[in-house]
């Protein structure tokens, strides 16, 4: 599931999985193995590729609905957002 989502992004962003790699400091073998969800990427390298987008976690994860913190303390959405990133990673894995 990440790893079709990973692939829809850099293909609408116009990236080839050698220029991700190169920025990530990676191979190209290594985009491949995580876009076909063969292996599972690290939380870093899931950070730096939202930033590379610039996107957010959620989009980067695919989840369309962005919860509203209307009235949220920050300690609210912090927990919200780990809880987003612990999500798209646990679902990496099936």
């Amino acid at each position: 599931m990440l790893g079709k989502q990973l692939k829809l992004i850099r293909e609408q962003k116009g990236y080839s999985q050698a220029q991700i790699a190169e920025y990530l400091g990676t191979t190209r073998q290594t985009i491949s193995n995580w876009e076909h969800d063969k292996t599972i990427l690290d939380s870093r390298s899931l950070i730096r590729l939202a930033d590379f987008y610039q996107i957010s976690l959620d989009e980067l994860c695919g989840r369309n609905a962005i919860p509203a913190y209307k009235g949220a303390g920050l300690r609210t959405m912090i927990l919200t957002n780990a809880c987003t990133l612990w999500s798209c990673l646990v679902s990496s894995r099936s």
